[in-house]
Protein backbone atom coordinates (compact mmCIF):
# COMPACT_ATOMS: atom_id res chain seq x y z
CA UNK A 1 0.00 0.00 0.00
CA UNK A 2 1.28 3.42 -0.93
CA UNK A 3 0.68 6.61 1.54
CA UNK A 4 1.79 9.54 -0.21
CA UNK A 5 5.39 11.43 1.59
CA UNK A 6 3.08 14.53 2.07
CA UNK A 7 0.51 12.53 4.40
CA UNK A 8 3.83 10.68 6.43
CA UNK A 9 5.33 14.06 6.38
CA UNK A 10 2.16 15.87 8.10
CA UNK A 11 1.92 13.23 10.17
CA UNK A 12 5.49 13.66 11.86
CA UNK A 13 4.93 17.49 11.78
CA UNK A 14 1.43 16.77 13.93
CA UNK A 15 3.51 14.37 16.65
CA UNK A 16 6.23 17.05 16.56
CA UNK A 17 3.43 19.76 18.33
CA UNK A 18 2.58 17.36 20.31
CA UNK A 19 5.91 17.27 21.98
CA UNK A 20 6.16 21.31 21.67
CA UNK A 21 2.60 21.16 23.91
CA UNK A 22 4.75 18.54 25.93
CA UNK A 23 7.52 20.31 26.22
CA UNK A 24 5.86 23.90 26.83
CA UNK A 25 2.71 23.30 29.08
CA UNK A 26 2.87 23.69 32.42
CA UNK A 27 1.09 21.00 33.50
CA UNK A 28 1.65 18.70 30.61
CA UNK A 29 1.92 14.97 31.56
CA UNK A 30 5.78 14.62 31.88
CA UNK A 31 6.18 17.41 34.16
CA UNK A 32 2.91 16.29 36.10
CA UNK A 33 5.09 11.86 36.14
CA UNK A 34 8.21 13.94 37.26
CA UNK A 35 7.08 15.94 39.96
CA UNK A 36 4.78 12.89 40.96
CA UNK A 37 8.07 10.94 40.92
CA UNK A 38 9.96 13.58 42.89
CA UNK A 39 7.11 13.75 46.07
CA UNK A 40 7.07 9.88 46.15
CA UNK A 41 10.94 9.54 46.18
CA UNK A 42 11.15 13.23 48.75
CA UNK A 43 13.77 14.48 46.52
CA UNK A 44 15.18 17.81 46.84
CA UNK A 45 13.66 20.38 44.85
CA UNK A 46 17.40 21.01 42.71
CA UNK A 47 16.73 17.59 41.53
CA UNK A 48 13.28 17.90 40.27
CA UNK A 49 13.66 21.03 38.54
CA UNK A 50 16.64 19.27 36.60
CA UNK A 51 14.69 16.52 36.15
CA UNK A 52 11.81 18.73 34.73
CA UNK A 53 14.24 20.79 32.07
CA UNK A 54 15.77 17.16 30.87
CA UNK A 55 12.63 15.81 30.35
CA UNK A 56 11.47 19.17 28.53
CA UNK A 57 14.22 19.50 26.29
CA UNK A 58 14.11 15.52 25.28
CA UNK A 59 10.48 16.94 23.97
CA UNK A 60 11.84 19.92 22.18
CA UNK A 61 14.70 17.64 20.36
CA UNK A 62 11.79 15.61 19.44
CA UNK A 63 10.03 18.22 18.12
CA UNK A 64 12.86 19.50 16.37
CA UNK A 65 13.14 15.97 15.10
CA UNK A 66 9.73 15.02 14.10
CA UNK A 67 9.64 18.70 12.29
CA UNK A 68 12.62 18.29 10.36
CA UNK A 69 11.27 14.69 9.04
CA UNK A 70 8.08 16.03 8.36
CA UNK A 71 9.60 19.07 6.06
CA UNK A 72 11.80 16.94 4.39
CA UNK A 73 8.82 14.24 3.44
CA UNK A 74 6.91 17.27 2.36
CA UNK A 75 9.11 18.76 0.28
CA UNK A 76 9.92 15.69 -1.20
CA UNK A 77 6.42 14.44 -1.83
CA UNK A 78 5.80 17.92 -3.30
CA UNK A 79 8.87 17.28 -5.89
CA UNK A 80 7.04 14.02 -6.97
CA UNK A 81 3.06 15.08 -7.02
CA UNK A 82 3.27 19.06 -7.24
CA UNK A 83 2.37 21.77 -4.81
CA UNK A 84 -1.27 21.53 -5.22
CA UNK A 85 -1.92 18.01 -4.00
CA UNK A 86 1.13 17.98 -1.83
CA UNK A 87 -0.03 21.16 -0.04
CA UNK A 88 -3.95 19.49 -0.12
CA UNK A 89 -2.96 16.11 1.03
CA UNK A 90 -0.70 17.58 4.32
CA UNK A 91 -3.74 20.05 5.21
CA UNK A 92 -5.66 17.42 5.78
CA UNK A 93 -4.25 14.95 7.00
CA UNK A 94 -2.91 17.47 9.52
CA UNK A 95 -6.38 18.46 10.54
CA UNK A 96 -7.23 14.99 11.09
CA UNK A 97 -4.48 13.74 12.94
CA UNK A 98 -4.35 16.92 15.15
CA UNK A 99 -7.91 16.29 16.77
CA UNK A 100 -7.07 12.92 17.10
CA UNK A 101 -3.66 13.62 18.93
CA UNK A 102 -5.28 16.20 20.45
CA UNK A 103 -8.45 13.84 21.53
CA UNK A 104 -5.96 10.42 22.63
CA UNK A 105 -3.18 12.84 24.50
CA UNK A 106 -4.56 15.64 25.90
CA UNK A 107 -8.58 15.22 26.46
CA UNK A 108 -9.17 17.61 24.16
CA UNK A 109 -13.00 17.43 23.06
CA UNK A 110 -13.97 18.13 19.59
CA UNK A 111 -17.15 20.26 18.93
CA UNK A 112 -20.08 19.48 15.66
CA UNK A 113 -18.55 22.40 14.60
CA UNK A 114 -15.32 21.47 14.55
CA UNK A 115 -16.32 17.72 12.90
CA UNK A 116 -18.41 19.82 9.66
CA UNK A 117 -14.97 21.47 9.32
CA UNK A 118 -13.01 18.55 8.94
CA UNK A 119 -15.06 16.61 6.65
CA UNK A 120 -15.90 20.04 4.52
CA UNK A 121 -12.03 19.79 4.21
CA UNK A 122 -11.92 16.09 3.12
CA UNK A 123 -14.95 16.16 0.58
CA UNK A 124 -12.47 19.40 -1.12
CA UNK A 125 -9.58 16.94 -0.56
CA UNK A 126 -11.58 14.56 -2.37
CA UNK A 127 -12.89 17.37 -5.22
CA UNK A 128 -9.63 18.90 -5.70
CA UNK A 129 -8.27 15.35 -6.76
CA UNK A 130 -10.84 13.71 -8.95
CA UNK A 131 -9.55 16.24 -11.61
CA UNK A 132 -6.09 16.07 -10.70
CA UNK A 133 -3.80 14.93 -13.43
CA UNK A 134 -0.92 12.63 -12.77
CA UNK A 135 2.01 14.67 -11.85
CA UNK A 136 5.30 14.02 -14.48
CA UNK A 137 8.31 13.73 -12.93
CA UNK A 138 10.51 16.69 -13.10
CA UNK A 139 13.96 15.04 -12.57
CA UNK A 140 13.17 12.29 -15.13
CA UNK A 141 11.67 14.88 -17.72
CA UNK A 142 15.18 16.88 -17.21
CA UNK A 143 17.45 14.32 -17.58
CA UNK A 144 15.53 13.20 -20.34
CA UNK A 145 15.77 16.63 -22.21
CA UNK A 146 19.47 16.53 -21.18
CA UNK A 147 20.33 13.07 -22.73
CA UNK A 148 18.18 13.80 -25.95
CA UNK A 149 20.40 17.56 -25.94
CA UNK A 150 23.67 15.44 -25.67
CA UNK A 151 22.78 12.58 -28.25
CA UNK A 152 21.27 15.48 -30.84
CA UNK A 153 24.94 17.21 -30.30
CA UNK A 154 26.97 14.00 -30.91
CA UNK A 155 25.32 12.85 -33.78
CA UNK A 156 27.21 15.92 -36.05
CA UNK A 157 30.50 14.91 -34.30
CA UNK A 158 30.06 11.21 -35.17
CA UNK A 159 28.99 12.43 -38.90
CA UNK A 160 32.16 14.23 -39.17
CA UNK A 161 34.39 11.65 -37.53
CA UNK A 162 33.08 9.22 -39.89
CA UNK A 163 33.67 11.78 -42.90
CA UNK A 164 37.36 12.09 -41.85
CA UNK A 165 38.06 8.46 -41.68
CA UNK A 166 36.55 7.93 -44.81
CA UNK A 167 39.01 10.79 -46.87
CA UNK A 168 42.07 9.22 -45.21
CA UNK A 169 41.59 5.48 -46.15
Amino acid sequence: MYIPLEVIGAVFQVVGSAFAKLAFEANSPPALAVAAFCSAQSLPVEYCRISDYATRAVCVALLLICNGLGLRLYVSGMQRSGSLLATVLSTATNTLCTAAIGAVLFGETLSMKWGLGAAMICIGVILLNSGAKPAVDRHAAAAASVADTAVAEAEPVSHRLRQRKGKHQ
